[in-house]
């Protein structure tokens, strides 16, 4: 019984979530000691509350601007959304999008199943975007998910509290690791942003422990050099 309720609550909390002050530079590290540590899913709604009732991050890391919403964006970068938008966007297959692909193959645990492949997207004409996607067996035993993207411009919607943000090296790299709220992340969604010439190389994880979005990051990482 406990994990059929287990299962009903993730899917609550899936359903929920949509999948993507001052100027902030340099490194922001949030304090492990101060987050929570429970697995119970009795106390996910209770952890989403926290973690909404803290102060949100608005602010740009490595040359990405996160805001919880795009009115939180500087202007030039709400402009260039809104100009990219205006032409509309369509799938377009995925050659044509070469030139947001991986330049090595993304190389994940065995375990790790791939999704099949969808469109690439294009925006007034332009490619803006490609993604993949796997499943594997995520916390409790209930599948987790991960979606891989790259995608054009330097802002993304997040409504995340502050101290979920940091600079970590994952890889060789340097990428923003917005963590989950508690480390075991379960019914959780967790992200990684690498910033690209083109835009973002972006990670996003539903139901994965901190530990294993650290695997995918680094997997991303190696592939993007």
């Amino acid at each position: 019984m406990k994990r059929i309720a287990l299962t009903l609550a993730l899917l609550g909390v899936l359903a929920g979530v949509g999948f993507g002050i001052a100027k902030l530079v340099g490194e922001v590290r949030g304090t492990e000691a101060q987050r929570p540590t429970a697995t119970d899913f009795g106390t996910i709604e209770a952890r989403r509350a926290t973690e909404t009732a803290q102060p949100r991050f608005v602010g740009e890391l490595l040359g990405i601007f996160i805001g919880p919403t795009e009115g939180t964006w500087p202007k030039d970068l709400q402009d260039e959304a809104s100009q990219r938008l205006a032409g509309g966007c369509v799938d377009v297959p995925r050659v044509e999008a070469k030139s947001l692909d991986f330049p090595r193959p993304i190389a994940l645990p065995k375990e790790y199943s791939p999704e099949d492949l969808v469109p690439a997207r294009s925006c007034g004409g332009q490619v803006a975007g490609l993604t993949w996607g796997y499943t594997v067996s995520g916390v409790e035993g209930i599948p987790g998910h991960v979606q891989i993207s790259r995608s054009v411009g330097k802002a993304r919607t997040y409504d995340v509290a502050s101290d979920r943000v940091s600079i970590e090296h994952f890889g060789g790299r340097d990428a923003i690791f917005i963590r989950p709220v508690t480390p075991d992340g379960l019914a959780q969604i967790a992200y990684v942003l690498f910033p690209e010439p083109f835009g973002v190389t972006g990670v996003q994880t539903f139901n994965l422990s901190e530990a294993d979005t650290t695997v995918v990051a680094q997997a991303v990482a190696e592939a993007s050099k």
